[in-house]
């Protein structure tokens, strides 16, 4: 995360785009806080992963809160990236040549990952192919990144933008259910 930040910053200040040079020294930061703060707490974080994915636990609540915030940004940045150094056609020419079922597709698939990936996690149970462990949040960001890439550069750039809001609602929608529904039950209980 920090080499792909020194190269943000770099490029955006050659070409003079300060947004791309403070969004890639906040991914900078926020690279570098996460390599200290895994070495300082690599005990905790070991058992963290040895134990059962529970989102309605604090931990993993809060983990899985700030991995979507991070997607949320590195999404944005990344989104902008590729506008600002034309990857990718120019918004005003999305609307125009949409492709409804490519639209859609982004937003189901937002929607399978987004919503669809925690509960699958939470009840491993289900599915012995998914053993809790380290690779399994990394599995769920390389499913995002491989997702935006392929809808960003695929035949309709739109999809990508619904793909995003889909997943990101969607995610937060499921984890502010689950955190609701346990504050419920113990204010009844």
């Amino acid at each position: 995360m920090v080499l792909p930040s020194v190269f943000m910053v770099a490029v955006g200040a050659l070409g003079g785009l300060w947004i791309a040079v403070v969004l890639g020294g906040v991914a900078g930061l926020l690279g570098v806080t996460l390599y200290v703060g895994i070495s300082r707490y690599e005990t905790e974080l070991e058992q963290f992963y040895a134990t059962r994915i529970d989102y309605a636990g604090p931990p993993a609540l809060a983990y899985t809160l700030f991995q979507t915030v991070a997607l949320a940004v590195a999404f944005g940045g990344g989104l902008y990236f590729a506008l600002s150094f034309d990857l990718v056609a120019p918004v005003s020419e999305w609307v125009p040549a949409t492709d409804r079922l490519v639209v859609l597709g982004g937003a189901v698939l937002g929607l399978a990952l987004g919503a669809g990936y925690p509960p699958v996690m939470q009840r491993q149970d289900l599915v012995p192919l998914l053993s809790v462990g380290r690779w399994a949040s990394e599995l769920d960001v390389g499913l995002f990144v491989t997702a935006c890439a392929g809808l960003l550069f695929g035949p309709d750039p739109l999809s990508v933008v619904v793909f995003g809001v889909a997943y990101f609602g969607s995610r937060l929608a499921f984890l502010g259910s689950v955190y609701g529904s346990v504050r419920s039950a113990a204010s009844s209980a």
